[in-house]
């Protein structure tokens, strides 16, 4: 999957701001809005709010088009779509309540792949 450019950059992005638990899944063949979904967490509502800000700075640094973003404000749960991938950066327990890995696994069409994994999660 990290044959996929902007999925390679956005990976890199999330690293960069020591995003954990990150996870792609390749949707695209049962989704009709996105391609891939990245799902990542971040330790505090300051840092899901640091990792998309990183992210979105780094989208419009490289003129590339950002279609929506959302839960920035509140940090709980953030979504910033990119049209062929959409990312998701939650806090550890919001991630947990909506079972999020759960639906994506079930969505993609390969096993999810997990990239800069903190060692001290199971993947």
């Amino acid at each position: 999957m990290l044959e996929n450019a902007l999925v390679k950059a956005a990976a890199e992005w999330l690293a960069d701001k020591k995003a954990e638990r990150i996870k792609i899944y390749h949707i695209e063949k049962n989704s009709g809005y996105t391609d891939y979904a990245i799902v990542c967490e971040a330790s505090a509502d300051l840092h899901v709010r640091a990792v998309a800000n990183h992210v979105i700075d780094n989208v419009k640094l490289l003129g590339m088009p950002l279609l929506s973003k959302e839960g920035i404000e509140f940090a709980h749960w953030s979504l910033i779509d990119l049209g062929e991938v959409i990312i998701h950066v939650f806090l550890p327990q919001t991630r947990e309540y909506y079972h999020i890995d759960e639906l994506f696994s079930r969505l993609s069409s390969d096993p999810a792949e997990t990239v800069f994994s903190d060692p001290g999660h199971d993947s």
